[in-house]
């Protein structure tokens, strides 16, 4: 299994730093074609706040981004209460 903190997932979604991006996206391909569980924790205030705030993402494009991992193949969601997270597993 493979968990991807918010550093890694908010690197996968805004490819600012090339280096970085491709050895988090190589640990997640190499994961999906070994059919291990990926596991993304998003907390939506938080990861939202900072792809608007440090990356200038508008509103409508962070709601997007939410949106497509939810509808991913192979996604499945766990919420935590009301605590405004979740993780997004996405199966191999």
């Amino acid at each position: 299994m493979l968990g991807l903190d918010t550093t890694s997932s908010v690197r996968l979604l805004i490819e600012d730093d090339a280096a970085q991006t491709r050895r988090a996206r190589k640990l997640v391909d190499t994961a999906i074609a070994e059919e291990e569980t990926v596991l993304f924790h998003f907390r939506v205030a938080r990861d939202g706040m900072v792809l608007r705030s440090r990356y200038e993402v508008p509103p409508e494009t962070i709601l997007g981004l939410f949106r497509a991992a939810l509808r991913s193949a192979g996604t499945s969601v766990r919420g935590r209460g009301c605590s405004g997270g979740g993780t997004f597993q996405l199966a191999g």
